[in-house]
Order: structure tokens, then C-alpha cells, then sequence
């Protein structure tokens, strides 16, 4: 940073406890993610910056005739119709899924869920791809951490915002903690 320049230092990345929502803006954007039932992050809003968000463009829950549910215990809890922020085969949510992992047999296995998060004063520097990096502008990095117990697999969604940029920079990345193989297919 040259003699005189100041960065601008504020909170970009909030998660609201009481309504499980996490929120990042700066005075341009905004993106909102809602973890529901402890463990599905739902994706709720992207645009121009919100201060606040009022579940204005959530589904009404209800049971649906051929939905499928997650639970038996919540029959009207499926994510046909609800926008989750990465979606998987064979979930009940029968648009294209944004990730495909298969184990060693060609069968799709995966059923990840929330089990945390952190906030870094950094953007991520990916090893051999492109990135945001960091310069003068200050940015908040969240990444969310999900897991597959039956596969062994974690997820990590990755997103760094820049206290001047009217742009979100996503990744993610897919790590294999068993000894079996997987395969990416998307």
C-alpha cells in the first residue's frame, strides 16, 4: 500500500443467528444464503445491495402431490421446490444439478450437509487457477463448510466479497477424506 492510501475497513460478511441467514454486501450488492433445518443453505437473494432481508421470496412450504420428501417426519419439506445454493442428484430437486460427484462403480453418492463456517480478511489464492487477488481494496472471504458422512467427502463453498466491487467471486472446493476413489462428472 503507497504512503497516504487507507483501506477502508468494515464488515462485509455477516450470519444473522436468530434467522440462520448469512449476508454478504457492500454498498453495491448483496447475497443472501439461508441454512434451514441446521444443515440445507437454500439460496434466498443476488442483486443490488439490501440492508435487510424479509423472506419476502421464500416458497410457502406445503406437501405437493409427487414431491419428494427429505424427511417422512416433514412431508411438505422438499427441495423440488426450494433454490438451494448447490443442488445434487438424487435429492428430490429434479432440475440439473450444479455438482455430480460418483464413487468407484459409476453410482452418484453424495448428500452433503452444513456443519460450519468461517470469515477470513482475505481473498483465497487457488492453487493453479485464476483468482481475485488481494490489492488495496479490503475483502472478506466466507467459506461454508459441508460434509458427506456416509462418502467421506467435504465441501467447502468459498466466497470473497470487495469492499468496492459490485462482483461476488465464488469456488469451491471437494475434498476426498476416504480412502475409496470418486470421480467429478460436474
Amino acid at each position: 500500500i503507497s504512503k497516504g492510501a487507507s483501506i477502508i475497513m468494515k464488515q462485509l460478511i455477516f450470519f444473522d443467528e436468530e434467522k440462520q441467514l448469512f449476508h454478504l454486501t457492500n454498498n453495491k450488492v448483496s447475497y443472501i444464503m439461508e441454512l434451514v433445518e441446521e444443515k440445507y443453505l437454500l439460496h434466498r437473494f443476488w442483486g443490488n445491495a439490501v440492508s435487510n432481508y424479509h423472506f419476502s421470496n421464500r416458497p410457502q412450504l406445503k406437501k405437493r402431490s409427487f414431491a419428494s420428501a427429505i424427511s417422512n417426519h416433514k412431508p411438505e419439506f422438499s427441495f423440488e421446490f426450494l433454490p438451494q445454493e448447490v443442488s445434487f442428484p438424487h435429492q428430490g430437486d429434479f432440475r440439473s444439478p450444479s455438482l455430480k460427484i460418483s464413487n468407484s462403480e459409476g453410482q452418484e453418492i453424495t448428500r452433503f450437509t452444513y456443519v460450519g463456517y468461517e470469515i477470513l480478511d482475505y481473498a483465497l489464492e487457488l492453487q493453479e487457477l485464476p483468482f481475485a487477488r488481494n490489492n488495496e481494496s479490503f475483502c472478506q472471504t466466507l467459506i461454508i463448510h459441508l460434509y458427506d458422512e456416509v462418502a467421506d467427502i467435504s465441501l467447502n463453498l468459498n466466497y470473497t466479497i470487495f469492499n468496492d466491487s459490485p462482483a461476488i467471486v465464488r469456488s469451491s472446493k471437494i475434498i476426498n477424506n476416504s480412502a475409496h476413489e470418486i470421480k467429478i462428472n460436474k
